[in-house]
């Protein structure tokens, strides 16, 4: 008996694609269109990247916290209650409004490149894996 598998008989996903032994030229159309729709894809993400932003609050309200894709700090505001505030508790809202807009960024970047890299895929778990390392976490405080 041969060591070799059999084939499967289950259809392919490629099934509908041109074989390269019997079909080089509709393979190598086929492959140029499948590398122009990744292309596409790539840059929609890199779009949606660029364009993440997203903003979280202390508790009380009194500092708001905005950051880009990554965890970079773009904004923060500070009402007029913090006037009132030990340096301690200032910074513990500051904290807790960026871990609040990490998270919140981190969802949108993920949602960013899902659809390029796929829903359940180890390139997405290493992609939210990266966000965490680069962000602290992106838990709330």
């Amino acid at each position: 008996m041969s060591d070799t598998p059999l084939p499967s008989t289950a259809p392919s996903p490629d099934a509908e694609r041109p074989d390269a032994r019997t079909d080089l030229r509709g393979y190598l159309a086929d492959f140029g269109a499948r590398m122009t729709r990744l292309q596409e894809r790539a840059a929609d993400s890199q779009d949606r990247l660029a364009a993440v932003s997203a903003t979280g609050a202390s508790s009380g309200g009194e500092v708001t916290v905005t950051v880009g894709a990554g965890g970079a700090l773009t904004d923060i505001a500070f009402t007029s209650e913090v006037r009132r505030t030990s340096p301690e508790s200032l910074s513990d809202m500051v904290k807790e409004a960026y871990g609040k807009a990490v998270t919140a960024a981190s969802a949108q970047s993920t949602a960013a490149v899902t659809g390029l890299l796929g829903e359940g895929t180890p390139a997405l778990a290493d992609f939210e894996a990266s966000l965490r390392r680069r962000t602290g976490g992106g838990e709330e405080q």
